[in-house]
């Protein structure tokens, strides 16, 4: 069943990295996601050429729903987005977070995200 705690779980996080009794707390708050929102998601990425600015690209190493649980390996799929969508920009980085599936803050590694961000904003004078 789509709307299950398993499939959930599946799509959205990385086992056994998050606090179960947060997760079944937040899988009872859901909201509805249907599958024209699946299946239109692709219409809204598109390339920024002329984007000149620097960019951080961060996803959980085991996003499924970026990279079907592996951003990582064999290749990094989240180093690709910067030259793929954003090809003029300049000072980019990207970051697999560890342990980590799509819901980055529902995991016990999520402060590894966002040391890596406030960073980034600090280097680049944000």
């Amino acid at each position: 069943m789509l709307d299950s705690p398993i499939a959930n779980s599946f799509a959205f996080y990385r086992y056994p990295n998050f606090d179960s009794n947060l997760f079944y707390s937040l899988d009872a708050k859901k909201q509805t996601y249907t599958i024209g929102e699946a299946l239109t998601l692709g219409n809204i990425v598109a390339q920024a050429p002329g984007y000149t600015g620097p960019l951080d690209v961060v996803n959980g190493e085991n996003d499924f729903i970026f990279c079907q649980g592996e951003c990582a390996t064999p290749t990094d799929l989240t180093a690709q987005v910067q030259p793929q969508l954003f090809p003029a920009a300049v000072g980019s980085q990207s970051f697999n977070v560890p342990g980590v599936g799509h819901a980055i803050n529902s995991h016990y590694n999520a402060t590894l995200a966002y040391k890596q961000m406030l960073a980034f904003l600090k280097t680049n004078n944000f």
